[in-house]
């Protein structure tokens, strides 16, 4: 993996001083994953470690994170028309940062999900279920003697959730439902959502929907008490609508689609780091971000198909225009080719905007930019080891071809700055193996 040397400029130290670092950013990971299926039953584990660079309050550091996830899931026929699932889900992650700002991080969570879906009729399908969630989370603060604890904290959750679909005629559905959580001592939240399908033509869906969520704010956010970060406990959860407006063509040999959202934001949670200690906070003015989402699907033969998307977005609040450091502008697009010897392959392009603000940043300001990834696969079986009892496949894939570095905003820092998000080209080799059915 890559080590790239370089050197910030203009980033702040907690006493708001310029100054200049030289870094060797890590960049290393390791992975596992375990997949399996019997009978109705299915267990999902993985396992990811990585070693990065730290950017906080524009000090350079190291980070380390390891993080376990694992997954229980069973499902049954109840009644011909009646299906029931049950998962347990857990969680396990470390994040260690031995320099600034000398914290090591413990975390867990823990899910129970029941889902039910219920078929009345060709016309009439209901989908309800519940879940119970259980966190955890502690962190110590190395920077001071002896050790401080500033962060041990758990909370309980609950939800439920029902959504009714309804075929009113041939060609129109209604959809309806709510979900409710209540987390913790924050009280009971209720949000709707409804929509309508409508097939005006042969290959022609129009869609409406909207949809209401919310977040509560993480343990953090809430309890943290680390010299350089306050949480508060008065904070409310974050709160969402959003309308989504979309016509869509489904062919043979094509697929498009244009899609319009609107989404109203209120009590968004942000970090001050102006001063120090730093503290969170509940924004006083709610936000809006809008835009339109068109992609398409081309299949020039069985095996080519051409594939892109492109994204328009603008938000505000009222007194700031684009107050959120994402691009106005992003496309994508690619070409991929699977045949049916066992040979998959790919080539994608993804364009992403400038974004504007950055005149006074010391590093390279985020500019606008092509990355260019591929992917190359190839099946084994389907050629050589076709009685063989295990599935075997080997792939090359290969992120940044252009081997571009990358600069975007570095957030929660007292200063308009950047840091880096791509470092340049990696290329990555692997083998797959399998049990065949």
């Amino acid at each position: 993996m890559p080590l790239w040397n370089t050197v910030f400029q203009s980033f702040h130290t907690p006493s708001n001083l310029a100054y200049s670092q030289s870094a060797t950013l890590r960049d290393d990971g390791e992975g596992a994953y375990l997949g399996l299926n019997y009978k109705g039953f299915s267990f999902m584990s993985s396992y990811t470690g990585v070693e990065d660079a730290s950017f906080v309050r524009g000090i350079v550091g190291d980070v380390r994170s390891k993080r376990g996830f694992g997954d229980l899931g069973y499902s049954l026929k109840v009644a011909p028309k009646w299906e029931m699932t049950f998962n347990l889900t857990y969680t396990r992650t470390e994040l260690d940062a031995p320099e600034y700002p000398e914290a090591h991080r413990d975390a867990s969570e823990a899910d129970f999900e029941w889902t039910n879906f219920v078929t009345f009729s060709a016309s009439d399908r209901l989908t309800f279920g519940t879940v119970i969630n259980h966190i955890r989370g502690t962190e110590l603060y190395y920077g001071e003697q002896p050790t401080l604890v500033d962060e041990d904290a758990q909370r309980w959750g609950s939800g439920f959730y029902i959504q009714h679909e309804h075929k009113l005629t041939e060609d129109l559905t209604l959809i309806g439902g709510l979900q409710a959580n209540k987390i913790g001592t924050i009280a009971l939240n209720v949000v709707p959502r409804a929509g309508v399908l409508w097939n005006p033509a042969a290959h022609f869906t129009i869609k409406a929907l909207y949809g209401g969520a919310f977040r509560a704010p993480s343990l953090d956010e809430t309890g943290l008490t680390h010299p350089g970060l306050k949480g508060d406990p008065n904070l409310v959860p974050e709160k969402v609508g959003t309308l989504d407006l979309q016509v869509s063509y489904q062919a043979n040999r094509a697929q498009a689609s244009v899609d319009y959202f609107h989404s109203r934001e209120s009590q968004l949670i942000f970090e001050d780091g102006s001063t120090l200690p730093a503290h969170y906070y509940n924004l006083s003015t709610p936000a809006t971000f809008q835009g339109i989402d068109s992609e398409g699907k081309y299949y020039f033969q069985r095996s080519w198909f051409l594939m892109g998307s492109v994204l328009y977005q603008v938000n505000h609040d009222q007194a700031i225009a684009n107050l959120s450091p994402i691009p106005s502008l992003g496309a994508k697009a690619g070409v991929s080719y699977m045949a049916g010897n066992g040979v998959d392959v790919s080539v994608f392009d993804a364009y992403q905007g400038h974004i504007a603000g950055y005149a006074t940043s010391m590093n390279p300001r985020p500019y606008a930019f092509h990355s260019v990834s591929a992917h190359a696969r190839f099946d084994l079986t389907k050629r050589w080891l076709k009685n063989s009892a295990e599935g075997f496949a080997v792939f090359v894939h290969g992120d940044d071809l252009a081997n571009n570095q990358v600069w975007l905003p570095a957030l929660g820092t007292a200063s308009v700055n950047t840091i880096p998000a791509v470092r340049g080209r990696t290329i990555y080799f692997g083998i797959e193996v399998w049990q065949k059915q």
